[in-house]
């Protein structure tokens, strides 16, 4: 399932910080109950949370599922829009 999404998502015209965002949330999608902080997905990909957030903002709703139950929100990736 990783690899056909990965290969979904290098179709989807992503820049390479989008690119990378979504592989960590697909991942958060795939391997995680919870899903992925800011914080978390900041530090994987090298890039500061506020850069992450203001990317995230950008992304069409439908996109990404939040979960705001925890103090830091969690994110990870509808895998609904990969299957369109």
């Amino acid at each position: 399932m990783l690899e056909r999404a990965s290969t979904k998502l290098d179709s989807m015209g992503l820049d390479k910080t989008d690119h990378a965002i979504y592989y960590v949330l697909l991942q958060a999608a795939l391997f995680s109950d919870d899903g992925a902080s800011l914080n978390e997905i900041a530090q994987v990909i090298g890039r500061d949370p506020r850069t992450i957030s203001n990317h995230m903002k950008l992304y069409h709703k439908d996109h990404i599922i939040r979960d705001t139950t925890h103090r830091a929100h969690r994110f990870k990736l509808n895998i609904g829009v990969l299957q369109e």
